[in-house]
């Protein structure tokens, strides 16, 4: 059981460390200039890509098998529902704040070496947190009983996370500056405010 887990660590540490690779500025840049003309096809390819090679890792996690480490008690079971309701809410309110077909890079497959500048989104969910995706994932990574595999995933997942929101708020902040930091004052990272920021 320990050498599986261990393949199965390993295995996602690849899959976080390939999907941050290929999505680092610098790489993605070069990425796109390999694509010439069709540079705006490099946001699709990523996604795709990250999806297929997603799938041997879920391949493997299905695979071991193992009793429940962590088990929440039955008076408990409400919180669960709550938080995966909570998720749904999340992923939801999300696809609204989020321009999906530039997100899945469908509007990027017409892009241009000089695309105009995004504009920095901060309406809807994302008045109330910053992540929602990343934090409705947490919620439904530790939401549940856990077996030895759902830990690995979980725990590694998480801060695989949490790193994300880190460089990917250093990038944020690279393409808008203050009005990205003071977003920052004003807005929790993970937990949601009640009230929107205006």
């Amino acid at each position: 059981m320990s050498g599986e887990l261990t393949g199965l660590a390993c295995a996602w540490m690849l899959w976080c460390a390939l999907h941050s690779l290929l999505a680092w500025p610098p790489l993605a840049a070069a990425g796109k200039r390999r694509l010439g003309r069709a540079q705006g096809a490099y946001r699709l390819l990523y996604n795709l890509f990250a999806l297929a090679s997603l799938a041997p890792v879920i391949v493997l996690y299905s695979q071991i098998d193992g009793p429940a480490l962590v088990v929440w008690p039955d008076a408990m079971r409400p919180l669960l529902w709550v938080a995966h309701g909570l998720a749904l809410w999340l992923l939801l309110a999300g696809s609204r704040a989020y321009s999906m077909s530039e997100f899945l890079g469908i509007t990027r497959l017409q892009e241009s070496r000089h695309a105009a500048p995004r504009r920095l989104a901060v309406s809807g969910i994302l008045g109330r947190v910053r992540h929602p995706w990343y934090l409705a994932a947490l919620l439904l990574l530790w939401s549940r009983d856990l077996a030895a595999r759902d830990l690995v995933t979980a725990t590694l997942l998480s801060v695989y996370l949490w790193l994300g929101s880190v460089f990917e708020e250093r990038r944020l902040i690279k393409e808008f500056g203050a009005a990205y930091r003071r977003y920052q004052s004003s807005v929790p990272r993970f937990w949601p405010r009640l009230r929107k920021h205006r």
